[in-house]
């Protein structure tokens, strides 16, 4: 009996070993039907309002699934290979994580997911399949200027998109299928709180309701000038204003144009560029003065190249700039003296324009959106979170004092550039200068 099971043992190895390129194993051998979410209708950065519906949608039925947003209540229900998030109560306004734990019928659990961060910026009647808010630009409790003109993007293209202030006149920028819209007050709009009613039905006639809740006023607060440029006067000259936007003086009226100045980070020189000294040539050259405007010096003056952007180091004994054609970096001691390349080590010891007096984070703008778009970086967090997501052009962030807020050109309301401020989480956008003319390149004193 010993040998016929051995030899029974033996047939039956051999079998298995003929036949094992024909049994795949589920495991390892089938890559493709690893559990995975193909879509999500809330994304990194997205703004969503605070009674919206999770929805999550796999690449296969999943044996088991929940989601889990931080510090809200809800139910996950999992049918075939979707699963909805629906929140017991409202969301609370601000940050949020999303995590999605789910697994197979062979018990794995997702490949390659990562949480994803989102905001809730208001409420609204949401149901599953009908059309989602999914942005902004005034969220639920901001505090806005007068003038403020609002826009809204939907998740698919619409039908109908009607946006209403009670009490405020004004009517709404929409073309039929497109997904955004805009809502233009015909007046300024009076101080205090007030909604914005958003109405809004998709091509299969799904209709949705959404309301924010704003108010008018000024919450700019905090000791401090900011220096920029504008051509109000005809050519660009250089301005100083109060952080709330009050007390604009002109502190550069030269024959020429004036522009970029930049705070020294101990606030004691501006350093700023002109093409007084090359105006028949177009050359720009860095010049440094007091912050009230007096003892203007060229510091570079070097006909047939023009110089631009400059920043300080740290220490405020060097300047870096750029110059025109060229896409290095260079730099020069404070009083003009021994010009030459910036080397690679050399640029920790710069404060370059956009960081944080505090060095943990840096704010750029980029138009790798299609539009320009102002972007953080945060030292050891997370890298390129879009805080802007207009349909418009923002650009030319600067930290101010406290490392928590960004002053910032914009072109969203009037279509010419004016200078706003912001949190650095994207919220409390306010307009700060109110004329026909481009204000530009904003620059915060230190203290």
């Amino acid at each position: 009996m010993k040998r016929v099971s051995k030899f029974a043992s033996l047939f039956l190895l051999i079998i298995l070993a003929g036949c094992a390129d024909d049994v795949p194993d589920p495991i390892t051998e089938l890559p493709d039907l690893l559990p995975r979410i193909e879509s999500l209708n809330v994304n990194e950065g997205s703004e969503i309002v605070g009674n919206s519906i999770i929805i999550v949608t796999f690449n296969k039925p999943m044996s088991t699934a929940v989601i889990e947003v931080d510090g809200v209540a809800g139910v996950t229900t999992l049918k075939d290979n979707s699963a909805i998030f629906t929140p017991s109560t409202k969301m609370p306004t601000g940050h949020h994580t999303l995590k999605v734990i789910a697994t197979d019928e062979f018990g794995r659990g997702l490949d390659g997911f990562t949480p994803i961060g989102f905001n809730v910026i208001g409420t609204g009647t949401v149901q599953p399949g009908c059309p989602v808010l999914v942005y902004s630009n005034v969220r639920d409790g901001d505090i806005v200027s007068d003038d403020v003109v609002f826009g809204v993007e939907f998740d698919v293209s619409m039908s109908s998109i009607t946006m209403e202030i009670p009490g405020v006149d004004g009517y709404t920028d929409f073309n039929s299928m497109d997904t955004y819209a805009s809502f233009f007050p015909y007046s300024n709009i009076p101080s205090g709180s007030h909604n914005l009613i958003i109405y809004g039905a998709d091509k299969n006639g799904k209709e949705c309701q959404y309301t924010i809740s704003f108010r008018v006023g000024s919450q700019v607060t905090g000791k401090g000038k900011i220096a920029f440029s504008s051509n109000r006067d005809g050519d660009y000259d250089i301005y100083l204003m109060n952080m709330d936007g009050s007390g604009v003086v002109p502190i550069v009226t030269s024959f020429g144009n004036d522009s970029q100045p930049v705070w020294s980070t101990d606030g004691s020189i501006i350093a700023f560029v002109s093409d007084r000294d090359g105006l028949w040539d177009g050359d720009y050259d860095i010049f440094l003065m007091n912050p009230d405007g007096t003892e203007q010096i060229n510091i570079t003056n070097s006909p047939g190249i023009s110089e631009y952007s400059p920043f300080w180091s740290w220490d405020d004994e060097k300047i870096g700039f750029y110059v025109v054609g060229d896409l290095r970096l260079y730099l020069l001691e404070h009083d003009g003296a021994n010009p030459r390349l910036m080397n690679e080590n050399e640029q920790n010891s710069f404060r370059f324009l956009g960081q944080s007096l505090d060095r943990s984070k840096a704010a750029y703008a980029s138009n790798s959106t299609g539009n320009w778009e102002i972007f953080l970086n945060i030292v050891g967090g997370k890298f390129g979170i879009n805080l802007t997501n207009n349909f418009m052009d923002d650009f030319y962030p600067f930290y101010a004092a406290d490392s928590k807020r960004i002053v910032f050109v914009s072109n969203r309301s009037d279509f010419n550039n004016e200078i706003y401020i912001m949190n650095d989480n994207g919220t409390n956008i306010i307009r700060l200068t109110n004329n026909p003319a481009d204000d530009n390149t904003p620059s915060c004193s230190p203290f």
